[in-house]
């Protein structure tokens, strides 16, 4: 399965603990849902558009499929398995960190 997002906004000015955004979320071209955070902390949520519902199901068993994240804290090494959610956030943060490279060049 292809995932990709498309149609992201950031709002970093509003954003408090977590990135402030919207963005589309597509599977194999089509879109399928709506992401956002609201910036203060909280989850990603991500909603179905219209009879979208059973292609969501899929991606986010896709996206169970991916890599999982290590990561170390102190002496421990710490694993986070991969979800939708999970992927949305690193795709959102891979899409800023971008941004800001782009605008330092």
């Amino acid at each position: 399965m292809d995932l990709q997002l498309k149609n992201i906004k950031l709002n970093l000015e509003f954003s408090e603990e977590t990135i402030m955004f919207h963005a589309d979320v597509f599977a194999n071209g089509k879109k399928i849902a709506h992401a956002k955070n609201e910036g203060c902390g909280g989850c990603t949520f991500y909603y179905p558009y219209e009879n979208q519902q059973e292609t969501l199901k899929e991606a986010e068993k896709y996206a169970k499929t991916l890599p999982s994240i290590f990561f170390s804290m102190g002496d421990k090494t710490h694993e986070l398995e991969m979800d939708l959610e999970c992927w949305i956030n690193l795709e959102i943060e891979d899409y800023m960190n971008a941004k800001k490279i782009k605008r330092i060049l």
